[in-house]
């Protein structure tokens, strides 16, 4: 704990909370979270506690005055006489935190220094794909096996040990943005069973379909300073919950995020017309260290997953690699994964365009089975469209129905 404008500041590794404490009868302390800079100013979360019990918080624009008078306020209310008189100081000492924010709290997370001499050479928890320290996006169209490949790589990295990849074990905490919590824990089953795997894996998942990354961030950035190893794991960008995709802001919000968990890889999704770089604002592409494609071609029930990286930093030029997912007879769990020669899915070497109809049955593959709404709104598609598919091609049967809900599933015929 560091002494600044007169009240003792303890820091964290979560960069954007802090917490200040002032010499007074009581243990009252002054807590910032969620810091960040808006086009307005900086603003945070601010709480106001008395014995590690918060009194009062607001979230505001640290630098207007009628935002903290009226936190002031309302903190007195809540004081017994004794407290108020004891911290007779606060409308001060808030006014003396804020201002350290305002003036310093950017420039205190900014490292300055000559370079090494003999730095330490690059390290990945999994060679060439996810690069410590540093950002992984890996993307492609809906329903190309990316959260199977994702949850692969997390469960390889957790326990230490692959035969698709160099790997070094890692601690993993694993976003669930996308899907319910009974669709991963199969899936984990599944690819546990697949890889042989006995027993738990370690993997740590946070399940918050619907939430925001921001509203799971603090709890990831705990997670990351109890084990500063971690690899965090995000399924998937475009449920983030930041804005649009395709500002500018947006992006930066995400990477900024991102990068203060230390070594990450996010899935992202691609636009309808171009499967060459990940859907929204260049500065995805600019804030990520490593990029990797994404594709997939289906034979029977093998799913050919190929990564092809298109970006990457200090690392050399590396070849394709194509993992096989091969699923049970009934579409439902798989049965092994492994690599695939590239003979198996030519198309795949060749990088041959997905048409329509082989997206709309790689994702079925993928989820196991759905309803067409859902599948049409998932993959921006026309409903008739995917009604008339799962109907009428042939590559689609009835697999069950949820209340209203008509779900399919890839025929085996």
């Amino acid at each position: 704990m560091t002494e600044v404008a007169g009240l003792d500041l303890k820091t964290f590794s979560d960069s954007t909370r802090l917490e200040f404490s002032p010499t007074i009868p009581i243990n009252g302390s002054i807590g910032f979270f969620n810091i960040r800079r808006e086009h307005t100013g900086i603003h945070a979360m601010v709480t106001i506690s008395v014995d590690g019990v918060i009194i009062q918080s607001d979230t505001f624009n640290i630098g207007r005055v009628t935002d903290r008078d009226k936190l002031v306020r309302l903190t007195i209310k809540e004081l017994s006489i004794f407290e108020q008189e004891a911290w007779t100081s606060l409308g001060a000492n808030l006014l003396k935190a804020c201002i350290w924010v305002m003036t310093q709290w950017e420039a205190s997370s900014i490292e300055s220094g000559e370079a090494e001499l003999e730095p330490d050479a690059s390290s990945f928890p999994i060679y060439p794909y996810i690069i410590k320290d540093g950002g992984t996006i890996l993307f492609a169209p809906p329903g190309s096996g990316k959260s199977y490949l994702l949850q692969t790589m997390a469960i390889s990295t957790a326990i230490g040990r692959s035969s698709f990849w160099q790997q070094e074990q890692a601690p993993v905490v694993y976003i669930n943005l996308e899907r319910s919590r009974q669709s991963v824990e199969r899936r984990e089953f599944s690819i546990r069973r697949a890889l042989g795997i006995e027993g738990r894996t370690g993997v740590t998942y946070i399940h918050a379909r619907g939430k925001s990354l921001a509203a799971v961030s603090s709890h990831v950035a705990k997670l990351v300073e109890r084990q500063p190893n971690t690899v965090v794991m995000l399924d998937s960008l475009s449920r983030a919950g930041l804005g649009s995709l395709n500002e500018d802001l947006t992006a930066n919000r995400f990477v900024d995020t991102m990068n203060s968990f230390g070594t990450w890889i996010a899935i992202g999704h691609t636009p309808r017309a171009d499967s060459d770089h990940v859907y929204g604002s260049q500065h995805f592409d600019a804030g990520q260290d490593i990029g990797i494609k994404v594709s997939s071609e289906r034979k029977d029930n093998l799913l050919g997953v190929a990564l092809r990286i298109t970006k990457a930093n200090d690392i050399p030029p590396v070849p394709l690699k194509i993992l096989v997912f091969k699923f049970a007879d009934d579409g439902i769990g798989l049965e092994n994964i492994g690599l695939a020669d590239h003979n198996l899915f030519p198309s795949l070497a060749v990088e041959k365009k997905v048409t329509q109809i082989e997206t709309l049955i790689n994702y079925v593959q993928e989820v196991g089975s759905v309803s067409t709404n859902d599948a049409a709104e998932e993959l921006s598609m026309l409903p008739s469209y995917v009604n008339n598919q799962f109907v009428h091609s042939g590559f689609f049967q009835f697999a069950s129905k949820e209340g209203h809900k008509v779900l399919y599933k890839v025929s085996r015929g």
